[in-house]
């Protein structure tokens, strides 16, 4: 039950009154595997090589009536039932040495992600397919027992959720309107991070600090923009040229 009333110059311009019954439930099944061989090469070094596979079903309904005279009202306009179908597959080989005090791996993963999906009422089924190549690397070095730097490389992908993905008004917060976006991408990130640990054991003093940036082409974020009635709209969009930057010590 909401009541939303607008003014101006202290005049009632506006009232809005929502009274409806909101019910959401949903089903999320998750099953995958992966094969992982290591090859010794030479003394502490070896060739890893991994095969995975990973599917994400995901079924959400969502019914809305309107509380009119005491009657409930289906809202067909808010109210949806969206299935998502998300499947990866990755191969790819590592190279792994720890030869103190330096240690270093290096490698990438071939990833072939599919989603898809279904609107209740929407005649368009979701159905596309990305391939991406994703590196990583790690460069660790031992300064002494108890000290030592960690560079990484890596990178990764993240698929949109299922009500990122649905295009129905959800007014659960009628101030802050949200509308998914059938079209988004998956958000591909580049990351870069920097450790460094010190322990003393006779003072039991420790020493830790880290700094981490990433960059994303299709970032998911959050457009934003307000409406005649001064309620927040908002819808997920993807956006070129995300940065992150944060670093934390203790």
């Amino acid at each position: 039950l909401a009541t939303n009333r607008l003014f101006q110059n202290g005049d009632l311009l506006t009232q809005e009154e929502i009274a409806q019954l909101q019910s959401e439930r949903g089903d999320t099944f998750t099953a995958g595997a992966s094969l992982t061989f290591t090859q010794p090469l030479a003394q502490k070094q070896a060739l890893q090589f991994r095969l995975e596979h990973r599917e994400t079903r995901e079924d959400q309904t969502r019914e809305v009536f309107d509380l009119i005279g005491g009657d409930q009202v289906l809202n067909a306009l808010q109210s949806s039932a969206f299935e998502r179908v998300y499947r990866f597959d990755r191969g790819g080989a590592q190279f792994i040495s720890n030869a103190e005090p330096l240690s270093v791996s290096g490698g990438a993963v071939l990833q072939l992600t599919r989603l898809g999906g279904t609107q209740f009422g929407l005649t368009d089924a979701l159905d596309r397919q990305f391939l991406r190549v994703l590196p990583e690397a790690t460069l660790g070095y031992a300064i002494s027992d108890s000290r030592s730097i960690n560079l990484r490389y890596s990178t990764s992908t993240r698929e949109p959720s299922v009500r990122e993905l649905q295009p129905v008004v959800d007014n659960r917060d009628p101030l802050r309107i949200y509308v998914g976006n059938p079209g988004l991408l998956p958000a591909y990130t580049h990351s870069v991070s920097l450790r460094y640990l010190s322990f003393d054991q006779f003072t039991s003093t420790n020493l830790f600090a880290s700094l981490r940036a990433s960059y994303s082409p299709t970032a998911i974020s959050t457009a934003r923009f307000g409406d005649a009635q001064l309620r927040q709209n908002t819808t997920p969009i993807n956006t070129t040229g995300t940065w992150t930057i944060n670093g934390n010590g203790s």
